[in-house]
């Protein structure tokens, strides 16, 4: 009757796609924002930066 087709997965080049590079791109970019933003909050002695919740509310 003939040889069954097989699907041959395409070959992983262990490089990442451009769409999640430009993903890791954007949450490095604003974790380091949220970074920034909380260290200028404990060198102003700002109260709200003795909240362990302060980071985690301007995400």
């Amino acid at each position: 009757m003939g040889t069954p087709v097989t699907e041959v997965p395409a070959k992983d080049t262990g490089k990442p796609t451009t769409d999640k590079v430009r993903a890791a791109t954007e949450a490095s970019n604003i974790l380091r924002d949220a970074l920034e933003t909380f260290r200028e909050d404990l060198e102003s002695s700002d109260a709200t930066a003795l909240n362990p919740n302060a980071l985690r509310t301007t995400l």
